[in-house]
C-alpha cells in the first residue's frame, strides 16, 4: 500500500529526464541531441554531489522527527540548508560550464554551456519536490506523489511538443523546467494539505533571485577555458 503507488513515479521521473532526447532527434536531429545531451550530463554532476547524499542522510531523520512538538520547524528548516546547497552547485556549475566544456569537448560542443543554467533551474525545482513531499511520506499517502508525477510527465510532454520543434535544443531546456515546476507546485499543494508544514518560500526565491545575478556576473568575465577564468567564476560564485 506504500511503496506500490510510488512505481509510476519511476517511469515519470524517466519522461522528464529522458523524454527530451527522442523529440530533440525527431525534430533537430543529432548534432543538437549531442550537444544538448553534454549540457545535461554536466547539469547532473549536482543530484550526484547534493541530492542524494543529502538525500539517504536526511531521509530515515524525518520519520525520527515526526513525533517532536517542534518538528515541522525542523523540516522547513532543512528545505532552507538543503535548497542553499543545491543552489549553490547549480550556479557553480553554470559558472564554470563554458570553461568545462571549452576544456574537455570539440568545438562543435561549445554552446552546450547554455542549456546548463536553464536544466539546473529545472532540477532546482526538482530537488525542492523531494522536500516538499515529506508531509505526503509522512501521512502514507504515497498515492498523492504519483499525482504530482503524473502531472509534471503530462506538463513535460506538452512542452516538448510545443517547445522543441521551435527552439530546439534550449526548448529542451525550458521543458524541463515546465516539468519539474509542475511537479514541485503540485507536490507542494498535495502535501501541505495532509501535512503542512511551514517553507519559507519568499526565501527560496531570493536565493534564486541571487544565483540569477551572480551567474549573470559570471558570464560578464571575459575568456573560457582557461585557468584564470575558472579561478575567477568559482570566487565571484
Amino acid at each position: 500500500a506504500y511503496s506500490l503507488p510510488l512505481v509510476p513515479c519511476s517511469f515519470a521521473m524517466f519522461v522528464l529526464n529522458f523524454g527530451d532526447r527522442y523529440f530533440l532527434r525527431a525534430y533537430s536531429g543529432l548534432a543538437v541531441l549531442g550537444v544538448y545531451s553534454l549540457g545535461y550530463k554536466i547539469c547532473m554532476v549536482m543530484p550526484a554531489m547534493v541530492m542524494e547524499p543529502l538525500g539517504f542522510a536526511w531521509t530515515p531523520v524525518v520519520f525520527t522527527l515526526v513525533d517532536r512538538p517542534d518538528a515541522r520547524r525542523l523540516y522547513a528548516r532543512f528545505f532552507n540548508g538543503f535548497m542553499f546547497c543545491v543552489v549553490f552547485a547549480c550556479l557553480w556549475l553554470s559558472a564554470v560550464s563554458r570553461d568545462a566544456i571549452k576544456i574537455m569537448a570539440d568545438s562543435s560542443y561549445y554552446d552546450a554551456y547554455k542549456v546548463v543554467p536553464v536544466v539546473t533551474l529545472g532540477l532546482t525545482l526538482w530537488a525542492a519536490s523531494t522536500v516538499f513531499e515529506t508531509g505526503i511520506m509522512l501521512e502514507k499517502k504515497t498515492y498523492f506523489r504519483t499525482a504530482g508525477h503524473a502531472l509534471a510527465a503530462l506538463v513535460v510532454v506538452g512542452a516538448y511538443i510545443l517547445l522543441i520543434p521551435r527552439y530546439g535544443a534550449m526548448g529542451a531546456a525550458w521543458a524541463t523546467v515546465c516539468g519539474f515546476g509542475a511537479m514541485a507546485a503540485g507536490v507542494f499543494v498535495l502535501s501541505q494539505r495532509l501535512y503542512r508544514i511551514p517553507y519559507d518560500l519568499r526565501r527560496f526565491a531570493l536565493l534564486l533571485g541571487v544565483a540569477g545575478l551572480v551567474y549573470a556576473g559570471s558570464m560578464a568575465v571575459p575568456g573560457a577555458g582557461q585557468a584564470h577564468t575558472v579561478i575567477a567564476r568559482t570566487l565571484l560564485v
